[in-house]
């Protein structure tokens, strides 16, 4: 990223590397560490202050609340927090214009976050998210600085283009209080409220490895003395996830299906017969699912939306406990894996067999049956 913000150059380059691991019954945790290099020019040329290496590393654990009392009609809550570790290079000022200027990777002490994103799947490929998330120093560094609380806002919608591609657009919003230094006091130029807009493009390169690509726009700012702000900014990250088969791109429904608005016509592992399941003149979708699968309760979730949405479609839900089970004897005779997912026709003709696979490929086969 290159900017020039009123005479003042700002050249900058970072990637976040991550690794998920899922732990089941609604637990995930990450680890995180941003790489890159900053540097400053000052206004009417000198030399420019600049930082490289990595930056502030960050362990995260989240629970999904879904866990505790289900999820209806595809909402979720995750809430999160963590502690930032300080590995990112210290923050190094020089004057310019007898003002000092702050260039970090870090801010070169311990610091607590906490936060929470509300999700809801609002129809067929569309989840509307909502974030929050606080973070605070613990501390001061080695160099007098103690960076000053900062408070995050956002709310955005995603679109699941494909199964290996999601589409990301949301507006943000930011405050920062002023930093502190032992020495100086508060920095004039320091702190303030910023609003902009981000677009983002996430995807899938293996099952469990993801690219993701972002730029952000600020359109307003309202900062402490003088400061530099950014025109565009773009930022990517790559995320390896390990555990279970969570999708934490995805709202998950980590406590079993809900009955609201479906049918289920089979509970604990009852057989049921497929004549009285299918609704003639209407595309009927079998859901089988388990508690213990994680990615059913994704799916759960996502079908119940469209089939809410869409009086052509009608879900049916089959609980397989076990596979040894009368349902999955009668039905899925030699399986042993789920999701697995059957699309019937209105005339009653099988018109898709999905057995296994992540949330979004399951969907993705789904809605290719269906008509518009």
């Amino acid at each position: 990223m290159s900017i020039d913000s009123d005479g003042a150059a700002v050249e900058s380059a970072r990637l976040e590397l991550r690794v998920d691991h899922f732990f089941g019954d609604g637990w995930s945790a990450s680890a995180s560490v941003p790489t890159g290099q900053i540097s400053v020019t000052p206004e009417g040329g000198g030399l420019p202050v600049r930082t490289s290496g990595f930056g502030d590393a960050s362990l995260e654990v989240r629970y999904d609340l879904a866990e505790l009392w289900g999820r209806t009609g595809g909402v979720g809550l995750t809430l999160s927090g963590g502690l930032a570790l300080p590995t990112g290079d210290i923050a190094k000022t020089t004057p310019v214009d007898a003002a000092p200027v702050v260039v970090s990777l870090g801010t070169g002490v311990f610091n607590a976050f906490a936060g929470g994103v509300l999700t809801y799947v609002v129809a067929h490929d569309w989840i509307l998210v909502a974030p929050i998330s606080a973070r605070f120093a613990l501390g001061t560094s080695s160099s007098g600085m103690f960076v000053g609380p900062r408070l995050s806002l956002g709310l955005g919608m995603v679109y699941v283009a494909s199964p290996t591609v999601q589409l990301g657009l949301s507006a943000n919003s930011a405050w920062s209080a002023q930093t502190e230094n032992e020495i100086e006091g508060v920095l004039i130029n320091s702190g303030g409220t910023t609003i902009g807009a981000q677009a983002s493009v996430n995807f899938a390169l293996t099952e469990r490895v993801r690219l993701r690509v972002s730029a952000d726009v600020p359109f307003f700012a309202d900062m402490n003395g003088e400061q530099l702000t950014t025109t565009v900014g773009v930022s990517a990250g790559l995320s390896v996830r390990f555990g279970g088969d969570a999708d934490d791109d995805e709202p998950e429904a980590t406590s079993g299906p809900s009955t609201i608005g479906t049918n289920d016509i089979s509970v604990g592992g009852q057989r049921f017969d497929l004549a009285d399941a299918l609704v003639p003149g209407k595309y009927t979708i079998v859901d089988f699912w388990a508690d213990w699968c994680a990615p059913c309760k994704v799916i759960s979730a996502r079908l119940k939306a469209i089939t809410d949405d869409d009086e052509r479609f009608v879900l049916r839900k089959a609980e397989v406990p076990d596979f040894e089970s009368p349902v999955a004897l009668q039905h899925l005779p030699g399986g042993d894996r789920l999701p697995v997912v059957r699309v019937y026709g209105p005339t009653g003709e099988k018109l898709a067999d999905i057995v296994g696979g992540e949330p979004n490929e399951v969907l993705a086969a789904v809605i290719a049956v269906l008509p518009d």
